[in-house]
């Protein structure tokens, strides 16, 4: 998990190493990419099946970008009041959500709405992934879990280009079920990686002394050693009086 120290020199370090890269880059998959793009290839389908004309479905394209641009604005404010990683794992319940509620357009209120709040998964996912992530991957992995992020965010893109024109000939409906099938199943994948919620990612390893608390320890040291020696030439002086 997230709240223990990564050792990349054992195979147990490198495992866990591994795990962290495959969530880094599921979370940039489900949140910057799926969600986000999911939608574009899907709206002549949304005007053929008659579930919303043309003007509505031009008005809800620009719920996404709407909710993106608060979902950053957002996501620094929220993470100095909570930790990274339960804002991480929300978004990815949310983008989920999203998808699978997309599936029923019970009005174009409801409809906006989840794209509004789609688009906030995804500008809170862009904003706080790196952050997230890259601080407990050693120095040499950094390079590789920067570049799957942004290889998460490309192949959520591919897939809405591949994966969605194969998913409709099951219906519209049915798409948008299976794309949040496929969400979830990653989301929950990367559950035994983040951290359970309120425990911050910061928070890893044993705790090292403070500054502090090492001068304090070493001032005790110094004291214990400076009595010691007094009391040696004390106890040497008494024995010379003697003789």
């Amino acid at each position: 998990m997230l709240n223990e120290r990564i050792d990349p020199n054992s195979i147990v370090g490198s495992g866990r190493v591994t795990r962290y890269l495959f969530a880094a880059l599921s979370t940039s998959f489900i949140g910057a990419g799926l969600v986000r793009f999911a939608y574009t290839p899907l709206l002549p389908v949304l005007i053929e099946s008659r579930w919303f004309d043309t003007s509505a479905t031009v008005y809800l394209s620009a719920a996404n970008p709407a909710g993106a641009l608060f979902g950053a604005v957002t996501s620094t404010w929220l993470a100095r009041r909570c930790s990274k990683v339960f804002i991480l794992r929300g978004m990815n319940v949310l983008a989920t959500l999203s998808l699978l509620a997309c599936a029923f357009p019970i009005s174009l209120e409801w409809y906006f709405s989840w794209r509004f709040l789609s688009g906030v998964a995804t500008g809170a996912t862009i904003v706080l992934v790196a952050a997230t992530f890259l601080p407990h991957v050693p120095a040499d992995r950094k390079g590789v879990a920067s570049g799957l992020i942004f290889v998460g965010l490309g192949l959520g893109i591919a897939a809405t280009g591949t994966l969605v024109p194969f998913l409709l000939r099951f219906g519209l409906r049915a798409t948008w079920i299976w794309l949040a099938l496929f969400a979830g199943a990653l989301t929950v994948s990367t559950l035994d990686v983040l951290a359970p919620f309120g425990v911050r990612l910061e928070k890893t390893g044993v705790d090292s002394p403070s500054a502090g608390t090492v001068s304090s320890r070493l001032r005790k040291v110094s004291t214990s050693s400076r009595n010691e020696r007094t009391n040696n030439v004390k106890v040497h002086t008494g024995s010379l009086d003697r003789n």
